[in-house]
């Protein structure tokens, strides 16, 4: 995959993540019936890109550098706490922790910065 497309699919996987963090707990939308289970998938396939896109250019990189171990370790944390609010979350609602979404959307943000980051200095 080349640098622009990771970066690409990591701005999109993170801009879709905070959405819907922004939708559900700070807009407090009501979900139309049916549509829980598909949000909850998508946000699942967000989590998994971002932690996967940033375990892969730690594996093929310098695995001592400090920014793709940083960069993996926060998508890992932030993948886990999203599927863990998420996998949780009562019938009806999207996260099951308000304060565990947000663990997630931070750590996922600082991630995807990181990579981006990483990104640039690299070309």
């Amino acid at each position: 995959m080349s640098s622009a497309v990771g970066r690409s699919v990591l701005t999109v996987s993170l801009v879709v993540v905070t959405i819907v963090f922004g939708l559900d707990r700070l807009l407090e939308v009501t979900w139309p019936d049916g549509s829980v289970w598909p949000v909850r998938l998508v946000l699942l396939l967000c989590a998994v890109v971002i932690a996967g896109i940033a375990y892969h250019r730690w594996s093929v990189g310098d695995s001592r550098a400090p920014q793709p171990i940083a960069a993996m370790v926060t998508a890992l944390v932030g993948g886990a706490s999203l599927a863990s609010t998420v996998t949780s979350a009562p019938d009806g609602q999207i996260y099951g922790s308000g304060l565990l979404a947000a663990v997630s959307v931070v750590g996922l943000t600082f991630a995807v910065a990181v990579l981006n980051l990483q990104a640039r200095e690299d070309r």
